[in-house]
């Protein structure tokens, strides 16, 4: 259990690529005529100890290094080390980590007078119970020797399984192997998620909020072991551990008090779509009644709202997909702003037109596996047959857009992009796939439709977790609905050999395509 955690501070804590990088583009520049106009080839800098990084960078020798990083402190003490701010959501969750008990330090190559001062300059100073650096005259200078000072320290350099690092560095992650300490890499940082992943760190977050679910978490599990001895400050008090036995209590209370909150998140894109689609509803259907009365035809207009059942779905389901395309692009946003990089997924695949099309070709086969399932319990469910009579009533045309463009749009958006992904960051993949695949089911309204729809709704939610992104959901989606509304049109002139040959070789499919998903290699995640 780790209850002591350090903090890398650039690209961690604080984003300071700015004045880390005009400083190195100053040093270059005056000491050795070395111009650098994009700054971004610069980020390289923002972690790693200068020393090796001017001389891996631009063939310095080691002397002429040191005189790289004399120029680099001239500008950043007077500029640089103020073009910095921090992270949102870095002061929330140290305040959280204090109040769970935890003892915090950072740990950075940076010396540490510049630590002491910026920190100070932002008021973080306070959550800390030691910070420290690199020395000026180069000491310390590797992270593993600096881990091993804030160990020592803090009088737990015989406790270093309770110690873990928190940076956005392959060097944070090395450094903390070398010394024998936990490693957390962040992705809201400096280090591509690649670097952090060829170096095994024991997890990867990426964001505060999952950061702090990670660190809580863990501490709080632990709990139901008694630690084995108090953890000590560096000033020789006794600091405060703020572990509770879970065996006394029964339970414990949630650490964030927002339990609420993140349930109503999770919740009320639902009772959007419920509101959204009784009210258009009902609309559409006054106006077919309106008309049909005006025309006097013999058709009554319940007869004929019933008809045009599944255009009103696909005029319901158009008028959602702006709002729910709204609140996805909203909750990426705030991520961002939050520390989590955009469309980040643990694995992400670029979506090329291929596996678009793999995507919806793999859906056709599943969903031949899933009819098998649901032949065997919509026999007897009247709703289910009632809601088929509807479906088939209209044209080829109208059901394809309605059914298999729009629909699989306006779904994807609302159970995958807001419901799945809402959930898997408060409480991880496993539940984020099982509760939105519920609310899927759910949500088509009997219980032929709702199991079919929760064992395709487990598969989409793990496409879009395979991928990172919301296209090859939809896509399998709309191959899947595709091929519904295909064989049912044509159901009387496909020959019945073909449903044998098309089960038989779904199922091949189907278990060929599972076994290769969960034999994937995956980089490390907490979630």
């Amino acid at each position: 259990m780790w209850n002591t955690v350090l903090f890398d501070l650039d690209g961690t804590i604080t984003d300071s690529g700015e004045g880390i990088t005009r400083s190195v583009q100053y040093a270059l520049s005056e000491g050795f005529g070395i111009e650098v106009e994009d700054l971004h080839e610069l980020d390289c800098f923002v972690g790693p100890p200068l020393k090796e990084m001017f001389m891996g960078y631009a063939g310095l020798t080691e002397e002429e290094a040191d005189r790289a990083i004399a120029l680099y402190r001239e500008r950043y003490t007077d500029r640089g080390m103020f073009e910095n701010s921090v992270y949102e959501g870095i002061p929330e969750l140290l305040g959280k980590l204090r109040e769970e008990g935890f003892v915090l330090a950072v740990s950075s190559s940076k010396p540490t007078v510049f630590c002491r001062t910026i920190l100070e300059h932002f008021g973080l100073s306070e959550y800390f119970d030691l910070i420290e650096g690199s020395e000026l005259d180069g000491r310390n200078a590797r992270k593993s020797e600096v881990i091993d000072e804030v160990a020592e320290k803090l009088g737990m350099a015989d406790r270093k399984d309770e110690m873990a690092i928190v940076g956005d560095r392959s060097y944070d992650v090395r450094g903390a192997k070398e010394a024998g300490i936990g490693s957390i890499g962040v992705s809201w940082g400096y280090g591509p998620r690649e670097e952090l992943e060829a170096e095994d760190p024991d997890c990867i977050c990426d964001s505060t909020v999952e950061l702090e679910n990670v660190l809580i978490g863990q501490k709080r599990d632990g709990g139901l072991r008694a630690m084995s001895g108090p953890v000590y400050r560096p000033d020789g008090r006794e600091g405060r551990t703020g572990v509770r036995d879970l065996r006394l209590t029964g339970s414990a209370e949630p650490y964030d008090g927002r339990v609420r909150m993140r349930v109503w998140r999770c919740l009320y894109p639902l009772l959007i779509d419920v509101a959204m689609s009784f009210s258009v509803s009902v609309l559409c259907g006054i106006l077919i009644a309106f008309f049909v009365g005006i025309g006097g035809g013999s058709i009554d207009p319940e007869t004929a709202i019933r008809r045009h059942a599944v255009l009103v779905t696909a005029i319901t389901d158009a008028a959602m997909i702006p709002v729910f395309l709204y609140l996805f692009r909203n909750d990426e946003n705030r991520r961002r702003r939050n520390g989590t990089a955009a469309y980040r997924i643990p694995v992400r695949q670029k979506m090329t037109a291929q596996r678009v099309a793999l995507c919806a070709l793999l859906a056709m086969f599943v969903s031949g596996v899933l009819e098998l399932v649901v032949a065997v319990i919509a026999s007897g469910d009247a709703e289910y047959e009632a809601v088929a009579e509807l479906i088939a009533a209209p044209g080829l045309g109208l059901k394809v857009i309605a059914i298999a463009v729009i629909g699989p749009i306006m779904e994807e958006l609302l159970f995958r992009g807001l419901v799945y992904r809402r959930i898997r960051d408060y409480a991880g993949v496993g539940a984020a796939c099982v509760l939105s695949a519920v609310t899927f089911g759910i949500a088509h309204g009997n219980l032929t439709q709702g199991i079919y729809a929760f064992m395709v709704g487990i598969i989409l939610a793990l496409l879009y977790e395979h991928y990172g992104g919301l296209w090859a959901p939809i896509a399998a989606h709309m191959g899947n609905n595709l091929f519904a509304v295909l064989t049912e049109s044509f159901s009387d002139v496909i020959p019945e050999t073909f449903y044998l040959m098309y089960y038989i070789f779904s199922f091949v499919i189907t278990a060929a395509a599972v076994f290769c998903i969960l034999r994937r290699k995956r980089g490390p995640n907490v979630i």
